[in-house]
């Protein structure tokens, strides 16, 4: 198999061409004996890409358990994708991921996972940390202080709105098991006269996925402002850019 492919499909992932990488690939694989690297290359898009579906496929195509294992936590398949991440050997950073993975899973049993993340950061100090954990009188200042900092129609319009801290995400197929916030119910400019009995909107907060993602505590207690800044948002009918232009992103 001719390296230029590669160099080729190195290229185009580092612009974040993903749909060119998967066309790529997959119109060498047609040309190749053994073409399990390429359908990493597709596998990876499609993961990037969250076609998870797809990008089960391809991983199995591919035979790399650690992409395979992957796709399955994020389809919420947590028993496969255990099994999956077993079969995970070679090089560090791999296992690295492997392990931070299984950590993950761990959580969403009710471990800390805090042994899987030691492991995962001493295979691979460049991309992974352990956790760090705050506090919940930290969350309940945080939560308080975002919403005292509000601009006055702001701060009223979120009055009716719970907003709820939780350990991590309820198992969704809309929703991402590493989602760091969501909201739930309407926002205010979509809302009408016949909305009246239905429940208030609220907002939720996974502190674990939030801590994982920080590298110090005060990295975790912005990002934790930042996704409630951020759910906020939405309930006053702010779309992602205008989130990002607020600061709220």
């Amino acid at each position: 198999m001719s390296e230029e492919i590669f160099d080729r499909l190195d290229a185009l992932a580092d612009e974040g061409e993903l749909e060119a990488v998967e066309a790529e690939a997959l119109k060498a694989i047609r040309r190749e004996k053994d073409p399990r690297d390429l359908w990493r290359y597709v596998a990876w898009a499609r993961l990037e890409l969250d076609r998870l579906d797809d990008a089960l496929i391809a991983a199995r195509s591919g035979e790399d358990p650690l992409l395979e294992g992957k796709a399955l936590f994020h389809l919420w398949r947590f028993k496969e994708a255990e099994k999956a991440l077993a079969r995970v050997h070679g090089g560090l950073e791999d296992e690295a991921e492997a392990e931070w993975y299984r950590g993950v899973l761990e959580e969403f049993r009710g471990g800390d996972g805090a042994a899987r993340f030691r492991r995962a950061a001493k295979l691979a100090p460049r991309l992974f940390e352990e956790p760090a954990r705050l506090t919940d009188a930290e969350i309940d200042e945080v939560v308080r202080k975002a919403k005292a900092d509000l601009p006055a129609p702001v701060a009223r319009a979120v009055e009716e709105t719970a907003i709820e801290v939780l350990p991590l995400p309820r198992p969704h197929p809309d929703v991402d098991p590493l989602t760091l916030g969501l909201y739930i119910g309407k926002g205010l400019l979509e809302r009408s006269i016949d909305d009246g009995m239905d429940l208030p909107p609220k907002i939720e907060l996974y502190r674990r996925n939030i801590e994982r993602i920080a590298r110090d505590r005060d990295e975790a207690i912005d990002e934790l402002r930042i996704t409630l800044l951020h759910e906020i948002g939405h309930h006053v009918g702010m779309d992602e850019e205008q989130i990002d232009g607020a600061g709220y992103g």
